[in-house]
């Protein structure tokens, strides 16, 4: 479902002269004519997606509902079903919570009454969809465009922001590009009344998916989780979108997808994009070979590449400025082509936010074990965010009166604020808050807002299910791509062994796979060779303490080193294993 517009206030037509203007402001940006709900004194515009005819709202005699965004509640995203997700953002924030437990995809809904009294909107769990808010003419009004309410507004730049998004490509907290236009947070429940702003709340909860809560302590996830949670979503994907197509590339995260699609039987179809001797390329390629996928390849200057300044003005509103523009507009053509050829029942589906299983962000810690209180919130900063010093330099002192002197003393105060009240919990799920929170929030929420306009674009991964089995695993198994190979293997053993972009299989690492890892055992082997003599004392010439017999211990205590020394530890037999079974 496409972007929308929403104005509430007191006085029926101002709010219809501002919703009016708005509309003009987001059609010169390039969005279709809207259709258009009016109820009192709110007023909402839902433009269709670009290549769709109309929007879609449910318009009901209790009430109106507008969704933009790729969405399911209980696999369902049916018209009775989207009505009945706004009589329960209406009811209350208990009714909804209830109602949305089953709710998953990047989204935004916006419900109000038939009088037009009332205004509530909920944000997705993680914000990956970007809804935004202004205060204007003494109307609250809610976008998926930043731009549109800036245009709106007559907004200047903020000076944070901009400095922000010099420095790193994107924009942070809840700020936008422009002063006065707010990001929503996620799994928020807003609620207006009388063009006021009358609640703000959460709806969900981020904690208890990490490890360390005692909830993941009670119930940790593991792979056999992991894999029925993604079979799932895919599923529920798969049937609400028949025509979807699945990225595949040559690494981790979109063959875990795809073993997860695969085993659902449902039809799909692959895309890779790239130069014919693009590793990713040959990669995809030999999988989409070995299952007979309908796959396509996407190639620069062939398919995609050329930009002009319609394709950045474009590629402009689509991302409300906050991304690189040239790079986008790329991006936009290959979404485009994808969309037209796939029709009204297409997506794109791809494998953002696997890293969650391979804990992405943990080379920030100083231990794997180490405790919330020791997670350095500057060492993040630096290691992340303001690891250029031009960009200090050129930026020093932006930002007004009383803003941070550096890049690195603001972002340290951001993660600061992102991980208040988990100090409690270890430093990996801190990692882990501010990966997703900030990073796949902003920079990827980013991509999928402006692809989302496009054409729906979800990834399953960041479905709830997968992702608490991720977040919640313990950290051994997620550490050094573990529980990602293991996914793969557990999925489909033939996927599995297929050579990924580097040439090795996904399979895991152990004796009865080594020699499948071809040129990278000789690397892998020295590794744990090297984790050998440092547990046995070779770097210092001396026994270590505790004696021989406590350092083997350790060792096989590590689950990398138990599983190269146990041969036992064999891969299930290729022949025993039947082909996957696609339509």
């Amino acid at each position: 479902m496409g972007p929308f517009l929403i104005v509430h206030g007191t006085d029926p037509a101002a709010v219809r002269d501002l919703l009016a203007r708005g509309a003009r402001r987001a059609q010169a940006l390039g969005a279709a004519a809207p259709s258009v709900v009016e109820r009192g004194a709110t007023a909402v515009a839902c433009f269709p997606r670009r290549g769709e005819r109309t929007a879609r709202e449910e318009p009901t005699a209790a009430g109106w509902t507008a969704a933009a965004g790729c969405w399911l509640n209980g696999g369902r995203n049916d018209a009775a079903t989207l009505a009945a997700l706004g009589a329960a953002l209406r009811s209350g924030r208990a009714g909804w919570m209830s109602a949305a437990r089953s709710l998953d995809g990047f989204f935004a809904l916006a419900s109000g009454d038939a009088a037009g009294r009332e205004l509530h909107l909920a944000t997705d769990r993680t914000g990956t969809l970007h809804v935004y808010r202004a205060r204007l003419d003494g109307c609250q009004v809610l976008s998926t465009s930043s731009l549109v309410l800036a245009a709106l507004a007559g907004a200047g730049f903020d000076p944070v922001a901009v400095r922000e998004f010099l420095g790193t490509g994107s924009v942070f907290e809840q700020r936008s590009l422009h002063a006065g236009v707010e990001k929503l947070p996620p799994a928020t429940r807003l609620s207006c009344i009388g063009g006021e702003e009358f609640a703000r709340e959460p709806w969900w909860e981020l904690r208890p998916l990490l490890w360390g809560s005692a909830e993941s302590l009670e119930h940790p996830g593991d792979v056999p989780a992991l894999a029925a949670a993604l079979k799932e979503a895919l599923a529920a994907l798969l049937t609400a979108h028949p025509a979807a197509v699945l990225d595949l590339t040559g690494g981790f995260d979109s063959r875990a997808v795809l073993g997860a699609a695969l085993a659902t039987g449902r039809p799909f179809r692959t895309v890779v994009v790239g130069a014919d001797d693009d590793p990713d390329v040959i990669a995809a390629g030999g999988i989409a070979r070995a299952f007979g996928l309908s796959h396509t390849h996407l190639a620069p200057d062939r398919d995609y590449g050329a930009r002009g300044l319609a394709d950045l003005r474009a590629a402009l509103a689509l991302c409300d400025g906050e991304a690189d523009v040239v790079e986008y507009a790329g991006i936009a053509q290959i979404q485009a082509r994808m969309a037209e050829a796939s029709g009204a029942d297409g997506a794109t589906i791809n494998g953002s936010s696997g890293e969650l299983c391979r804990g992405y962000w943990w080379d920030l810690l100083p231990a794997l074990d180490a405790p919330g209180s020791a997670f350095d919130s500057r060492r993040a900063a630096t290691g992340r965010f303001a690891t250029d010093d031009w960009a200090d330099r050129m930026l020093a002192g932006g930002g007004g009166a009383g803003a941070p002197a550096s890049l690195v003393e603001h972002f340290t105060a951001v993660i600061d604020r992102t991980v208040a009240g988990l100090r409690d919990l270890p430093a990996v799920a801190l990692a882990d808050t501010i990966y997703l929170t900030l990073r796949m929030q902003r920079w990827a929420g980013r991509l999928v807002s402006a692809t989302d306009r496009i054409w729906p674009c979800c990834s399953p991964f960041m479905f709830e299910g997968p992702m608490r089995a991720a977040l919640s695993a313990p950290p051994a198994m997620r550490r050094r791509d573990r529980m990602m190979r293991a996914l793969i293997e557990h999925l489909d053993l033939r996927l599995a062994a297929l050579p990924m972009a580097d040439g090795s299989p996904a399979l895991p690492l152990r004796a009865g796979t080594l020699h499948r890892f071809g040129p990278h055992a000789a690397a892998l082997g020295g590794k744990a060779w090297g984790r050998v003599r440092r547990a046995m004392g070779a770097k210092a010439g001396t026994a270590p303490s505790g004696g021989a017999s406590e350092a083997v211990a350790r060792l096989v205590a590590d689950p990398e080193i138990a599983a190269l020394l146990e041969p036992s530890a064999r891969a299930p037999s290729l022949a025993r294993t039947s082909p996957s079974k696609r339509p």
